[in-house]
């Protein structure tokens, strides 16, 4: 099969960067959940089924992404923004009616399979900002208007306060990456400013009431329903001090945290080896929310530097496709799914090297997750879609000018 990008036979068009981060990191995540989840497939006697399955899914987004990118544009803003209300619905059913898993209702399960609301209100939300970003953005003041902006606040406040009771991390990025793209959007400065302002006490405040909040109380603010309090004030209060006998560290009293940094301090700069992980036996959530301290395990901290580096160079990819798009709508949702992307790579590899606390945050295109895989193809579909309706004008463009000076 040719795999020229440009090849009929092929038909894949866009950003030839974009296809090699997709295609390579989804390679490695089939590897790496197969490595990671060994242990899991042993207890089981299913020794393939993990990565047939994650594999399943890897071809699922390909096969999104390639539909969604042969999409124009326009279906898709009528499409996101059509579907905003109804996610936020299902959104409303996985909090009153979804199953319990992890001590979260993030889910909803139909035919056998389970899928997580957030993940579809996250891409919605962005087709919705972009939209309301583009309509009301004003030529003579070359910024959004005042009206239009508090729109967007609104439109962004009503799942984040949904979010934020069952998974505050999600929330934050949600909060995070639409504050960026707002400052793309250029709005009204004392507005902005103003929000990040109220935004950044609320959550300092925020912080520092969980980081001295007495066990008495968080056990009451649980039975009056916000069940996830204990679990936000126990990761903030968890304290890194080391015992004068090594023998001593409490081992048991965090797993997560403990195993992914054995498992990266034992990495060296080439690593185990693939398939040669330890630590995926006593790390629990290794195919998931830490894959990244197995990555490193076994490739070591080169390889595993290339890893964030292919993100950085997704995000980079969006702001060059972005800065050549013809319409607003375009350029900001292109730079939404990006920051979304990457934003929620890098909090992902912050937790799973220890430099901020525990969070269930999946890393995109690697973790083993249905959903979070499925959803971020179709991220990627769009994005390609726009590159290749970019490159498409710029052909024609060229095209008409040959013919031109032909004549």
């Amino acid at each position: 099969m040719d795999l020229n990008f440009n090849s009929k036979k092929v038909n894949m068009q866009g950003s030839r960067k974009v296809w090699f981060v997709f295609f390579t990191l989804s390679l490695l995540s089939i590897l790496e959940v197969y490595s990671a989840s060994s242990n899991m497939s042993y207890a089981s006697g299913q020794f393939w089924r993990p990565m047939t399955m994650h594999s399943i899914y890897v071809v699922l987004s390909i096969v999104v992404a390639y539909l969604v990118h042969r999409l124009p544009t326009s279906i898709v803003k009528i499409l996101l923004v059509a579907f905003y209300i109804p996610s936020i619905l299902l959104l409303l059913l996985a909090m009153l009616h979804g199953p319990q898993i992890n001590g979260a209702g993030r889910w909803l399960e139909f035919g056998g399979f389970s899928f997580q609301p957030s993940e579809i209100v996250k891409l919605t939300l962005l087709g919705a900002i972009s939209f309301l970003f583009s309509a009301g953005f004003e030529k003579k003041k070359g910024s959004i208007n005042v009206g239009w902006y508090y729109a967007a606040v609104v439109t962004t406040l009503i799942p984040v306060l949904l979010i934020l009771k069952e998974n505050l991390s999600t929330a934050v990025i949600i909060v995070l990456v639409v504050l960026l793209l707002t400052s793309i959007a250029k709005p009204p400065r004392r507005h902005y400013w103003g929000l990040c302002l109220f935004l950044l006490v609320f959550v300092l405040g925020g912080y520092a009431g969980m980081k001295n909040m007495p066990h008495s109380l968080v056990n009451k603010i649980d039975e009056m329903g916000l069940h996830r309090t204990s679990t936000w004030v126990n990761r903030l209060q968890e304290v890194d001090t080391l015992p004068a006998n090594p023998y001593e560290f409490p081992v048991y009293d965090n797993l997560q945290k403990t195993h992914s940094r054995i498992a990266i301090a034992t990495s060296g700069v080439l690593g185990r080896g693939l398939g040669h992980s330890v630590e995926r036996d006593f790390l629990p959530q290794a195919y998931s929310d830490f894959i990244y301290a197995i990555v490193i395990e076994e490739l070591g901290l080169l390889p595993a530097f290339l890893v964030m580096i292919l993100y950085l160079i997704l995000l980079y990819s969006c702001i060059q496709i972005a800065d050549d798009c013809k319409t607003r709508y375009a350029r900001f949702l292109v730079m939404g799914l990006g920051l979304m992307i990457t934003t929620q790579a890098m909090v992902n590899m912050a937790v799973a090297t220890g430099a901020m606390p525990v969070t269930g945050q999946p890393l995109p295109l690697m973790s083993k997750g249905g959903s979070s895989m499925v959803v971020t193809g179709v991220y990627i579909g769009v994005i390609l879609g726009v590159s290749r309706s970019i490159k498409n004008r710029k052909e024609k463009q060229e095209l008409e000018q040959t013919n031109a000076i032909e004549k």
